[in-house]
């Protein structure tokens, strides 16, 4: 005996004074077994093996993925680099930007180009400044030299130094590394 199974059917598509069971259809009773046309039984089988294959990524999409994330990786690791670099540098720049105003003071004040020490509570030192020194051979234009610590910083500034030299006739001043070739590092100010 073949028995149509209604699989149901949403009560909004349904008809009206529907009861949502083929005409004449009885429930099986014990013993009776539910049999499914072959043609419905195809469509289940073949959404069965559609969801069961489509768990997980191919071995190529994998590949494809790790190919990109090595592209990124290649791009964005030496930029990283040099902003960092960057960033170091600046903390030269600025620690040789807060003497210009006591070296000023003192020089319109004393008349004559200040050593560190002359300066009183300087910062001298940072993250990535080992030390600070003035040179005053020309007393016209005196250097005060900002130098980079050998490590712990960006392997381009390893031990490299920033002069910050005033010039006491035009009361200006002129910022510039000793070694030309970090000059793509420095601020803009300082090149």
């Amino acid at each position: 005996m073949l028995r149509i199974i209604n699989i149901g059917i949403p009560s909004a598509l349904a008809p009206a004074g529907s009861n949502h069971r083929s005409r004449g259809a009885t429930p099986p009773g014990p013993g009776q077994r539910e049999l499914i046309n072959d043609k419905h039984r195809g469509r289940i089988m073949k959404n069965m093996q559609i969801n069961h294959a489509q768990k997980g990524f191919t071995l190529i999409e994998l590949m494809i993925v790790v190919a990109i994330i090595g592209i990124l990786a290649a791009i964005a690791i030496p930029a990283y680099q040099d902003y960092t670099a960057r960033a170091q540098a600046s903390e030269a720049v600025s620690l040789l930007g807060a003497l210009k105003t006591p070296i000023v003071e003192y020089y319109l004040t004393e008349g004559t180009a200040p050593a560190l020490a002359d300066l009183g509570n300087v910062t001298q030192s940072g993250e990535y400044v080992a030390s600070m020194a003035s040179d005053l051979t020309d007393p016209a234009k005196p250097v005060y030299t900002a130098t980079f610590a050998a490590s712990g910083v960006s392997a381009d500034l390893q031990s490299e130094t920033v002069d910050l030299t005033y010039d006491t006739a035009n009361n200006a001043f002129t910022c510039a590394p000793t070694n030309a070739a970090i000059s793509e590092l420095m601020p803009t100010g300082c090149k």
